[in-house]
């Protein structure tokens, strides 16, 4: 037993040895019975030094694939032999042998037209025929890929696409385009986990996932994303399907948010004429799906400082009687130091198209008082009624991003109404449109590209009726809702670099034009300055300062506004 003991812990001490010789000094040379292309060598990235035997082995494989791939059909790995160990350093040397054989540029691929269409096919292929195409060896796999996913897309979740009846004539390589179809599937049951009480309207109406159905993978890869932008809701893990002989049964994974925001603004300005520091803000609550319905509630206060206060509620009833209609109603009160008062009333319906896409339909009903005439000296301040139909349109795409989960959105609206004052009555028509959209340079860098846009149309034009901007929602630098217009459009661009997860930094370049009809006026705006953004235990905390200037002006430090906003979740 004691020798036995003493060989045992020999031979362990001597391949623990060995294995740590191993994990540090492995090398790898390459021969072939022709030059290997330095082109293709490098396009591998081939490395020189591996930790384990068993890692030189997978990079030699990898090689394999790589030849075959750039059209050495025929090439096979022949041999790993230990050419040399060099004393000194302990370096095993080894040399993989490979037969590489003739290079084939390109393959014409027969297919039968039953199976596919030439129309189907030029989605992704250049060079196609009646009853062939021709593509690079190097093309192959992506290319067989595509197709097979135009079966997969069409509800065949388990065709299978390959190619066979390879022929040669000398450099010249043909094979025939197989297609295995089986039955078309389609999803007969939707099952969800976590979240039992998920209102299912959203997966038939956001998601666009229903019952019967033809199953696409696409289209459960799209709803994932879906779901995992909405606030209430997230993917715990990604959906799974079930499949049965006659039957498709959809698992959905999911788990209630804490959606409900409270957002409060501070802002830091300096009087034109005191020159004394004030402070401005706004304070926004959000209260989403707190009774599993998909339900929101809004109510938004705004004071700029300068005795100007707005308030605004709104309530968004999604998917009546699980229907693809919604009502939204609402009630703004503007209100300009001791001038004038503006209130507004909304009631209107919203139909979801598709995921995608909602057109809405308003009927609004406004009253503008004024509140002092001891003060007021313009004489485009008047009381009035008006009341507008507002027909709209939004659009509105998601990605896989937990910082900015919505890539794209845009809105369009067309309004009509009647304005009444003591002396006349006329008729008013209203354009405005907004959009953003993201473009993802790579994972740390994206550039954000926003606009908004208002025309109001009317004979006459009222101080207390006009389009109102300015702030950090809509031109940045300026004082919020302090600039006048009948019609106006503001760019904002922001570059954004994401440090982490949690983290992005940003800049400010803002660009605007208006007109103000009531004072014949127009000028074009600039703003400049930097922001961030980042993730804290109570929620999201957003840091801008951005100086805005009229063209012409000139420009003064004194002018920059400093917005300090915090998005807490409960």
């Amino acid at each position: 037993m004691k020798h036995i003991f003493y060989i045992f812990l020999y031979l362990n001490i001597h391949t623990a040895l060995y294995y740590d010789i191993n994990a540090q000094y492995i090398s790898l040379t390459l021969e072939a019975e022709k030059e290997i292309p330095s082109e293709l060598i490098e396009k591998t990235a081939t490395a020189n030094s591996f930790s384990t035997f068993a890692a030189l082995k997978t990079e030699t494989s990898s090689l394999l694939k790589a030849f075959q791939t750039d059209g050495f059909i025929d090439s096979r790995l022949i041999s790993i032999t230990e050419i040399k160990t060099q004393e000194n350093t302990k370096k095993l040397i080894y040399k993989a042998t490979y037969f590489l054989g003739p290079k084939f540029s390109n393959i014409t691929i027969h297919y039968n037209q039953e199976d596919f269409s030439s129309k189907e096919l030029n989605r992704f292929i250049s060079k196609i025929e009646e009853d062939r195409f021709i593509i690079s060896i190097s093309e192959v796999e992506k290319t067989l890929m595509k197709i097979n996913a135009l079966q997969t897309e069409s509800g065949d979740a388990f065709a299978k696409t390959y190619l066979n009846e390879f022929k040669r004539d000398g450099v010249k390589l043909s094979a025939q385009l197989i297609s295995e179809t089986t039955q078309t599937r389609t999803i007969d049951s939707i099952v969800i986990k976590g979240y039992e009480k998920f209102p299912t309207s959203y997966i038939r109406y956001i998601a666009g996932i229903k019952k019967d159905v033809i199953f696409k993978i696409s289209t459960i890869a799209k709803a994932s994303t879906a779901i995992s932008a909405l606030q209430f809701a997230s993917n715990i893990k990604q959906p799974e399907v079930l499949f049965k002989d006659k039957k498709t049964t959809l698992y959905l994974y999911l788990e209630k948010q804490k959606s409900n925001n409270f957002d409060g603004i501070i802002g830091f300005s300096t009087d034109d004429v005191t020159n004394k520091l004030i402070f401005n803000g706004y304070l926004d609550l959000k209260l989403n799906n707190n009774l599993n319905y998909g339900e929101t509630f809004s109510l938004n206060y705004k004071s700029d400082g300068d005795n100007q206060q707005n308030f605004s509620v709104q309530t968004t009833l999604p998917y009546i009687l699980r229907s693809p209609l919604g009502i939204d109603l609402g009630l703004t009160i503007f209100k300009q130091a001791d001038n004038f008062s503006t209130t507004s009333q909304l009631a209107g319906l919203r139909y979801q198209i598709n995921p995608n896409t909602i057109v809405t339909l308003n009927y609004t009903s406004s009253n503008s008082a004024i509140l002092s005439n001891e003060d007021v000296t313009a004489i485009d301040l008047v009381a009035f009624q008006k009341k507008e139909i507002i027909t709209g349109s939004q659009w509105k795409f998601y990605q896989e991003d937990n910082l900015f989960p919505v890539k794209a959105r845009f809105g369009l609206q067309i309004g009509a109404g009647t304005k009444k004052t003591d002396l006349t009555t006329e008729q008013q028509y209203r354009l405005s449109a907004h959009g953003s959209y993201i473009i993802n340079l790579n994972l740390q860098n994206s550039f954000y590209i926003a606009n908004q846009s208002g025309f109001l149309q009317s004979d006459t034009y009222l101080t207390n009726e006009l389009y109102r901007i300015g702030g950090i929602k809509s031109i940045r630098g300026f004082k919020e809702n302090a600039i006048e217009a009948s019609l106006f459009s503001i760019l904002n661009t922001e570059y954004r670099y994401r440090l982490n997860n949690l983290l992005y930094v940003h800049s400010i370049v803002d660009l605007g034009y208006l007109e103000n009809r009531a004072a014949r006026s127009n000028n074009s705006l600039f703003s400049f300055g930097f922001g961030t953004g980042f993730y804290t235990n109570t929620g999201l905390l957003r840091l801008s300062l951005a100086n805005g200037k009229v063209y012409g002006q000139e420009f003064r430090f004194s002018d920059t506004k400093v917005h300090l906003s915090l998005i807490s979740t409960f």
